[in-house]
């Protein structure tokens, strides 16, 4: 019954360490394969890397793992690397986690019931075509200003690409192939969030209209988008659109990223 018992629980361990590894291999895997579509899709950035940055250790785990557990086993200085890597993931999963929670309280908080203008943020243009991103968020905008016509849009984007059009011109175009009854106000100075609402703040002195201020951005952007309104010194609320599903977790770890980099950085760019 020993040697049985033995080579069962010999055997269970071979088999968990094969599952474990194949799982840390895939989890890796497809981290990785989504910053390689999401580098042919946009612009390279901190969300677009960060998937791989993650997953390179995780697919390196998953092809070496019964040779690091040993290592492990029997080295002091591999277990406390171990353990460190460990550690280092539970706390990035766990503010993660925090981020999405923050963000879904904020956005059920948000109720656009008279609003009386519409800023549109604008977004970079991707490496060919429209980007997804900003034709939700014009879709989402237009949407708004059918219940509310009597809002004023404002289009607030820059030159930050290579097309020689600026984003607020290129929301405008958006807006007025498929309802030419929005007249947009253009805001074309910004190349950044905070640059939105710094010039955005100079038009809305500007317009006299009742109701609420409210931006339209995507789900990921809306939490640190809300705080930099604030400093500006913008009361409004958010409409959201929802992240193209192909580039979502790109987009989400991007903006997570930004916003640690706001709070304990205080950098706004």
């Amino acid at each position: 019954d020993t040697p049985r018992r033995t080579a069962h629980i010999v055997l269970s361990k071979v088999k968990s360490r094969r599952e474990m590894s194949c799982i840390l291999a895939l989890i890796g895997g497809l981290l990785i394969a989504g910053t390689v579509y999401a580098l042919t899709q946009v612009r390279c950035n901190i969300g677009v890397v960060l998937p791989a940055v993650l997953g390179a250790p995780l697919f390196i785990a998953g092809i070496f793992y019964s040779q690091i557990i040993n290592a492990a086993t029997g080295n002091n200085f591999v277990f406390i690397l171990c353990i460190l890597a460990l550690f280092i993931y539970a706390v990035f999963i766990l503010s993660l986690l925090v981020y999405v929670f923050s963000l879904c309280r904020y956005l059920k908080s948000c109720r656009a019931t008279n609003p009386g203008k519409i800023i549109i943020l604008g977004c970079s243009a991707p490496r060919k075509g429209i980007s997804r991103t900003l034709m939700r968020r014009v879709n989402r905008a237009m949407e708004l200003w059918e219940s509310y016509p009597d809002a004023t849009v404002i289009a607030s984007g820059g030159f930050t690409g290579a097309s020689g059009i600026s984003e607020a011109q290129l929301i405008a175009k958006l807006i007025s192939e498929q309802n030419p009854k929005i007249k947009t106000v253009l805001e074309e100075k910004s190349t950044s969030t905070y640059e939105n609402f710094v010039y955005c703040l100079e038009l809305l002195n500007q317009i006299d209209t009742d109701g609420q201020t409210v931006f339209v951005t995507s789900h990921s952007h809306a939490l640190r988008a809300n705080l930099l309104a604030k400093r500006v010194g913008i009361d409004c609320i958010c409409s959201a659109a929802f992240d193209a599903p192909s580039l979502a977790v790109n987009n989400y770890l991007r903006e997570y990223a930004a916003l640690i980099n706001l709070l304990l950085l205080n950098r706004v760019d």
